[in-house]
């Protein structure tokens, strides 16, 4: 009997993320599926909860609301910024992610103009439900490493 999806599983799998209208937003490659461990809180909870005791060869299909997904919108402006507050090598672009000077807020850049940025501390799906389709493509326990447990990952 294949292993089941439990809080602890490694689990890698093939995936599609649409718009409630179909628009594809993100897709999984046979080379790079999606990988997570199951119960840290690392997909969208929404995402996460469906996949609970599925196993491998599974397929489904999962509409994921905002409050499960990407949150809701919190109704705040968006930050201009000027263009010469980021390393001019870095090429921007619209859906980037990045951090306040502090470092402890995500931003994310929605407009790109001559001399400033516009940046957005909702995320850009904040508000609106997502449709996975995803296939499960292997299950295994997670070792002590990828729990956090013992040795570090990096030495």
């Amino acid at each position: 009997m294949s292993e089941r999806i439990k809080e602890g599983s490694v689990v890698s799998f093939g995936y599609v993320i649409r718009t409630q209208d179909g628009a594809v937003l993100d897709a999984s490659t046979p080379d790079e599926p999606g990988t997570y461990l199951h119960g840290a809180g690392l997909i969208a909870s929404g995402l996460e909860a469906a996949l609970l005791d599925h196993a491998v060869g599974d397929e489904l299909t999962v509409e994921v609301g905002p409050e499960d997904g990407f949150g809701a919108h919190d109704g705040s402006e968006p930050i201009i910024v000027a263009r010469e507050r980021f390393p001019e090598d870095l090429d921007l672009a619209v859906g980037m992610q990045c951090t306040d000077e502090s470092e402890s807020e995500a931003l994310w850049i929605v407009a790109l103009r001559d001399d400033e940025v516009v940046l957005d501390a909702n995320h850009p799906l904040a508000g609106q439900s997502v449709v996975y389709e995803v296939t499960i493509l292997e299950v295994r326990p997670a070792t002590a490493r990828e729990r956090g447990v013992g040795e570090p990952l990096l030495d």
